[in-house]
């Protein structure tokens, strides 16, 4: 099953974007995995970073959204 769970996040704030991950991921169940992209340098040479918390799945730019 696929969710969008947000578009709704002002472009550029990673700040905002960390809030709705938290927000809108946090009563998903273990193993869902969770595509963020809030990219200030998208098309740049930013790692992307993939990881585990809580038990479920996070992919998304390195770019302080995980770490906010």
């Amino acid at each position: 099953m696929l969710v969008d769970v947000s578009h709704e996040v002002p472009p550029f704030d990673v700040g905002a974007g960390a809030f709705m991950l938290f927000a809108g991921t946090r009563h998903f169940g273990g193993g869902s995995v969770h595509m963020v992209v809030v990219d200030p340098g998208v098309g740049s040479a930013r790692r992307r970073l993939a990881m585990r918390a809580g038990g479920r799945y996070y992919v998304g730019p390195d770019n302080g959204l995980f770490a906010s």
